[in-house]
């Protein structure tokens, strides 16, 4: 198993009405639908969407991250390259420095399942294009060609739903 996530360049205001259990029965018949429900400790990343089926629309971008554990060691190095542990990032999470921290919202968030909402994509896609520069000196200096290659599908992905998307942990 392994960490699977999806963006999606528009997602509705409101939910549609549909069950959990309806949700999972239609899934294979109603395309462009996604269930949102992060757990409550990160539910604030949602952006005021309320948990339920929403009509996704426009372009998707499907990546798969690899293993848990090499998603936990790439979060980790982006982490470092701004000058966090983010194990004690984590203790300090409810704080109002730890929030300040750039990449916060993805350093401090599940690393299964979940769904980051339009404002928080848009947060994130300014936080990789402001540290872009960064973070090739930093690959460069660990000789991590393949991080790198990593931070720019990130990249690409929160870009995508900055205006209105979506991105999706499964």
């Amino acid at each position: 198993m392994g960490l699977d996530v999806t963006a999606y360049a528009k997602i509705d205001d409101e939910p549609i009405a549909m069950t959990r259990d309806e949700y999972c029965l239609a899934v294979p018949r109603v395309p462009r639908v996604l269930w949102i429900d992060n757990e409550a400790v990160f539910e604030e990343r949602l952006d005021g969407l309320p948990k339920g089926a929403y009509r996704v629309s426009g372009e998707r971008r499907d990546f798969s991250m690899g293993s848990y554990t090499y998603y936990g060691e790439w979060r980790s190095k982006l982490g470092r390259m701004v000058g966090v542990d983010v194990h004690e990032l984590w203790i300090d999470s409810d704080t109002a420095a730890a929030k300040e921290t750039p990449f916060y919202e993805l350093l401090c968030f599940s690393d299964c399942e979940g769904t980051l909402g339009p404002k928080t994509c848009a947060k994130l896609a300014r936080d990789f294009e402001e540290h872009e520069v960064r973070a090739v000196a930093f690959a460069k200096r660990n000789e991590d060609p393949h991080w790198f290659e990593q931070y720019l599908k990130w990249q690409t992905l929160f870009a995508l739903a900055a205006h209105g998307g979506v991105v999706d942990f499964h």
